[in-house]
C-alpha cells in the first residue's frame, strides 16, 4: 500500500517503459482476492506471491525468471 498510487500502477508504468518493460517482477502482497491477481496480471506482472509465502517458493520463481533471461 503506497501513497498517491498503488503497486499496480507502478507496475503499468514500469512495463511502459522502454528501459524497464521487460523487467520480471514478481508482485509480493496480502491481497489474495481473485480480483487483485487478475489485476496484477493485466498491470503486467510476472509472478503474484501472496503473503506468508515460504522461501523456497520466491526462490524458485526468481530462478525461473533468471533462466529465461539467460536464454
Amino acid at each position: 500500500i503506497l501513497p498517491k498510487i498503488d503497486g499496480y500502477e507502478v507496475l503499468s508504468q514500469m512495463k511502459k517503459s522502454p528501459d524497464l518493460k521487460d523487467t520480471p517482477v514478481i508482485v509480493l502482497t496480502s491481497r489474495d482476492t481473485l480480483f487483485d491477481k487478475l489485476k496484477g496480471k493485466m498491470s503486467g506482472s510476472d509472478e503474484y506471491l501472496t503473503k506468508p509465502f515460504e522461501k523456497e517458493e520466491l526462490l524458485a520463481k526468481i530462478e525461473k525468471h533468471i533462466k529465461l533471461k539467460l536464454k
